[in-house]
């Protein structure tokens, strides 16, 4: 049915193109039963034609966290310090009395410097002890998890219903994860939104001397099928249709022959953005339930705990032990 649309309409467009009379009318009459074609291109959608594939199946990039970037903000303002108390001060207490003046000076530097040996020594031990409070809440709240520090090898050999072996699984599930993110991304670099569509495509190139509607010439366009043995012939029709220019003028060729170029490049940048779009459209679809095998396997490996209860830093830590990058991190309802 499509394509004795196309034929009629495109027959057409070819009358119309050469008739000194207008003939909207009858065109529009032929493109009665539009609704029953398949657009294949740009705004049509549906029935694609032989776009170029996109699918750079396998791709992979090493992204982190898809495709986010963090800003840092430069600091506002600037801070000033001013050395306000320029006076001398007379200390007691300090045995300077009756110094010289370099006796003095290796005095003060002597008594400074050991307090402030004293104050970065306490202030080390008190990071220290925060860092093994920390190591240890994060060590709690893993619980079985902690099996994880095991190495990558007895990860491979462990039994798939050992803690390791479940853990081993959430590993690869979420490399699955990293996996079809990256593809994803890949895709989404090639994207192009500056493909016109078709009734933009028609606006910006359509002749004052064309003597048929741009919504007609924008369906011919659409029910295009490259595949087809007689597609340039109809490109070359619409061709004509749009300029207004009469094919059997040998003084029209070049033109002509510009104008099917650039219909022909259009609707095959179309098909393309549309498999793209597909592919994408696909592997997002993958993606979650990837990741839902992904939240699955930790549940597994996190049993009989409820994997909700784990802790970002416990989750951070997890994926530092299996080699994992941080943005591979589940989203699970953790507060």
């Amino acid at each position: 049915m499509t394509n004795q649309l196309s034929k009629s309409l495109i027959s057409a467009l070819i009358v119309a193109a050469m008739s000194s009379t207008p003939v909207v009318t009858s065109v529009v009459a032929l493109a009665v039963s539009a609704d029953t074609a398949h657009a294949k291109n740009g705004n049509g959608g549906g029935n694609g034609g032989n776009g170029a594939s996109n699918g750079n199946e396998g791709a992979s990039s090493s992204a982190s966290g898809g495709r986010g970037n963090s800003k840092s903000r430069a600091d506002k303002g600037k801070s000033k310090s001013a050395d306000r108390g320029k006076g001398r001060s007379r200390g007691t207490g300090l045995g300077l009395a009756g110094l010289s003046g370099s006796s003095l000076s290796d005095a003060i530097s002597s008594v400074f410097s050991g307090n402030k040996g004293k104050r970065s020594k306490e202030a080390k031990q008190a990071r220290s002890t925060v860092s093994k409070n920390q190591h240890g809440k994060v060590a709690s709240n893993l619980k079985g998890l902690n099996a994880a520090h095991a190495s990558q090898t007895a990860r491979l050999n462990a039994s798939p219903n050992s803690r390791v072996g479940k853990i081993a699984g959430y590993q690869e599930a979420t490399i699955g994860v990293i996996g079809l993110t990256d593809q994803i991304a890949a895709l989404n670099e090639q994207v192009d939104d500056t493909v016109a569509t078709t009734a933009e495509f028609v606006a910006e190139n359509i002749s004052e001397d064309s003597s048929v509607s741009p919504e007609d010439i924008a369906e011919a366009i659409d029910a295009l099928d490259p595949a087809a043995d007689d597609y340039q012939s109809d490109v070359d029709a619409i061709a004509a249709a749009l300029s207004g220019l009469d094919p059997n003028d040998p003084e029209n060729q070049q033109s002509l022959t510009e104008i099917a170029e650039s219909i022909d490049d259009t609707v095959t940048a179309q098909d393309a953005q549309a498999e793209l779009a597909e592919n994408i459209a696909e592997l997002e679809g993958d993606l979650d339930d990837s990741k839902a095998n992904q939240i699955s396997a930790l549940s597994e490996a996190y049993a009989p705990q409820d994997v909700d209860d784990l802790t970002e830093d416990a989750l951070s830590e997890l994926h530092g032990l299996l080699g994992l990058d941080e943005a591979s991190i589940p989203e699970l309802s953790t507060e």
